[in-house]
């Protein structure tokens, strides 16, 4: 940092957009109300600043001094102890590193995903954004790894152990399009901190003393069509400028999907930035982080073991209530309360299939038990455990029609008002519901402000979205459906759960999703409403028999054709999205004017039997398992649909089905082309490692080709040793369309760049 660039970082934390005074090296600003006034020396090569009779390097002041960070850490070690998990367990998990680390493509097992995650995160490389990801399905750690992560970093910042700490950012799930807002609002209402300016928090991540954590951002590496939250991502990354660590929690990682529409929207939003990725996989618990975490709630070793075995021999070692840690809390919760948990063990086992709605039910009848009228009369129960379901259903469809998990406490009162007048409970019940239902077991205040109620774990929330939309479905309340369905993407547990209620009470699936059909006719295709439609009816007729059955004007989801098993269905003008066809018990299904975003089908494919196109579907795009090459040619499509049995008729390729055949040239690019998914910018000696025995094509014939037009170009290199280093000049979407309009030629390719 020189001098110029150290009154430039100053002026980001000064009060007023006003100067920085100055008289060559002396200089006076107003800081949080307060006059600094300090000299700039410079002692062999390295800048510090003298002040008060002592002197700091440079950095470190503008961190310490202006940026606060002490008062940051011990800010955020104190709200986050507040609600610590004492009993953590660091689970097991796989890791992806970033190519300048690990240039393989393979997976590594690790013990320990918190040493991991903070090993990766104390890198914090220079010129260059790193991105790790964390990811996991619901209920594995993910937050509170996130949350155990700053707690340790605060301490250790504050012992001088570590001059970094992690801010946790809480995205709740929620879509949105600027950054900025959502770190501002948690700092100043979660962390209580009012110290930092956005931009002044940017300097602090730039040069590496914040490391700032997102979770929660569900649908970050999702192909959506609007692409706002990537869109975000590279807004923040870019404003970064190329420096700087980023944590990002999330479901699906970016870079496991096939497609490049993501990608190239963070290419598009990145600029010049220069950044990689790498990844941690959170894997279920084993037996012995169960019993670790048993006895550290109180449990001997052996009553550990117990536990864990009676409930494995009878449920299964990998079963939910054993692997996945927010289950396992509640499960020891009752098995505390009760002393033994069998006889939920055994109501577990009649019902396998639905073993989480029991699960709950066990958590409500302990909080039934719980809720007793204290009026002056006999102790009686204040509701039921299906009036506890009702309640909380409510809850969750409040927040699902304000968009939000987090609503205001005097919501929730209306809500549970509402209840008990729809119930016919007495004034004298009715006031004490409002009086406990914020302290439900099941709800807790949210960390980001305390007149806010959420549910416990996102899981519950979207189980009783589930019991509220399966409600409606059961009583053929198209309107009631309807509503719910067309407020936004209906997360996966709350649609299964729905589907779930409905077979509980013995109604036809088939009968269901011609209801689900009715209730969007009329949507647009492009809707919340027409995807979630087309989500439940393919889960609510998959494995099921009767009379013929209609599906007009709906989305079906991405992958919704693999392992289909279905009988009797019609589908008519609807719009598939893009998957894999692969039948697995497939008989008279038959799909009108409808329309392929893109179809896979297996390599090995011969005849395809039960299912049938007519001849005004159209496949924009058709490709084979195992090939990234595509076919869009209507008439050679259509070939292949003939040969396959998809189209009346029949229709024989010569050579037979077999996958598009691109030459070595194009082959070798497409895998190159890969790399770029995990970094900005690639050295020539992670290509050679990388594409192995076609590392010799790719030197001598593509690289030369893709210099010369311009898609890569070179960048300094900085490491050790002699090697050249690329940089990718175009966005990934539009070299994958022209490699396809290529059809496999990579000099066609070359000689129609650029478009």
């Amino acid at each position: 940092m020189d001098s110029n660039a150290f009154f430039d970082s100053v002026r980001l934390f000064a009060d007023t957009d006003l100067k920085v005074e100055r008289d060559k090296s002396t200089f006076l600003f107003s800081c949080r109300g307060q006059d600094i006034l300090g000299k700039l020396v410079r002692r062999a090569g390295a800048l510090f600043v003298e002040e008060g009779g002592a002197e700091y390097p440079a950095v470190l002041w503008i961190s310490r001094r202006l940026g606060a960070m002490d008062r940051l850490a011990e800010r955020l070690r104190s709200t986050l102890q507040a609600s610590r998990e004492k009993s953590f367990v660091s689970p097991a998990g796989q890791l992806l590193d970033a190519l300048s680390a690990s240039p393989k493509d393979e997976d590594i097992v690790i013990e320990d995903v918190l040493t991991q995650a903070d090993d990766v995160l104390a890198r914090r490389p220079a010129g260059t954004c790193e991105v790790l990801y964390l990811t996991s399905d619901a209920g594995e750690g993910k937050t509170t790894i996130i949350e155990e992560l700053a707690i340790r970093r605060s301490e250790a910042f504050l012992k001088r152990e570590s001059e970094w700490i992690v801010l946790p950012i809480s995205l709740a799930g929620r879509p949105f399009l600027r950054f900025d807002d959502v770190i501002v609002a948690t700092l100043a209402n979660r962390f209580r901190f009012l110290d930092l300016f956005y931009q002044s928090l940017l300097f602090l991540v730039k040069y590496g003393f914040v490391v700032l954590a997102f979770d929660g951002f569900e649908e970050m590496f999702v192909e959506t069509s609007s692409g706002e939250a990537i869109s975000a991502l590279g807004n923040l990354m870019s404003d970064l400028g190329g420096e700087g660590t980023i944590l990002i929690a999330a479901r699906s990682a970016y870079f496991e999907f096939r497609g490049v529409g993501a990608q190239t929207r963070i290419y598009e939003s990145l600029g010049g930035a220069s950044f990689e990725f790498s990844r941690i996989k959170i894997e279920r618990w084993s037996k012995a982080h169960f019993v670790a975490y048993a006895k550290l709630r109180g449990h001997s070793e052996d009553e550990a073991d117990n536990l864990y075995q009676v409930t494995a021999d009878r449920l299964g070692g990998d079963h939910s209530i054993l692997t996945r840690p927010v289950l396992v809390r509640r499960f020891l919760d009752i098995a505390k309360e009760k002393g033994s948990v069998t006889d939920l063990l055994v109501e577990l086992g009649k019902t396998p299939s639905d073993y989480f709605s029991t699960f709950v039910r066990g958590l409500l009848a302990r909080e039934a038990s719980k809720w007793l009228d204290r009026s002056g009369g006999p102790l009686a129960p204040l509701l039921t455990i299906d009036q506890h379901e009702v309640l909380l259903a409510a809850i969750a469809r409040e927040m699902w029609t304000l968009r939000s998990s987090s609503i205001p406490l005097e919501i929730v009162q209306t809500v549970a008002e509402l209840f008990c007048e729809s119930n016919g409970l007495s004034p004298i019940f009715s006031r004490q519901v409002l009086e406990r239902v914020a302290d439900h077991s099941l709800l807790r205040t949210d960390e980001t402000a305390r007149k806010l109620l959420r549910f416990d774990h996102e899981e519950f929330y979207y189980f009783f979205l589930g019991r509220a939309l399966g409600a409606g479905l059961s009583r053929d309340a198209e309107a009631d459906a309807a509503d719910i369905m067309r407020r936004g993407a209906l997360p996966r547990a709350a649609v299964e759960e729905s589907i779930r209620t409905v077979v509980r009470l013995g109604i036809d699936p088939r009968k269901t999703a011609m209801l689900v059909g009715r209730a969007v006719a009329g949507e647009p295709l492009a809707s919340f409403s027409s995807e979630n439609a087309g989500i439940m009816v393919m889960e609510l007729l998959s494995g099921t028999a009767g009379d013929q059955v209609k599906i007009s004007n709906v989305m079906i989801p991405a992958r919704a054709l693999e392992e289909l098993n279905m009988r009797a269905v019609s589908f008519e003008k609807c719009m598939f999205q893009r998957g894999a066809l692969v039948t697995k018990d497939v008989e008279d299904v038959r799909v009108v004017s409808c329309a392929f975003e893109e179809l896979t089908l297996p390599s090995s494919v011969g005849r395809v039997e039960g299912i049938e196109f007519d001849d005004t579907t159209v496949v924009h795009c058709l490709r084979f398992d195992g090939d990234e090459a595509a076919m869009f040619d209507p008439s050679s499509i259509r070939n292949v649909l003939l040969a396959v049995g998809l189209l009346r008729g029949q229709m024989p390729l010569s050579g037979g089905i077999q996958a598009l055949v691109s030459d070595e040239a194009t082959t070798v690019f497409r895998r190159a082309l890969r790399l770029y998914q995990r970094s900005s910018e690639i050295n020539s000696g992670t290509f050679t490692t990388k594409l192995g025995a076609q590392a010799p094509i790719f030197e001598n014939e593509v690289l030369p080709a893709l210099l010369r037009v311009g898609i890569l170009k070179d960048v300094p290199y900085a490491g050790r040793g002699m090697q050249q280093r690329y940089r990718l000049t175009v966005l990934p979407g539009d070299l994958q369309r022209a490699l396809d309009e290529a059809k496999g030629s990579f000099p066609a390719f070359c000689a129609a760049w650029p478009p």
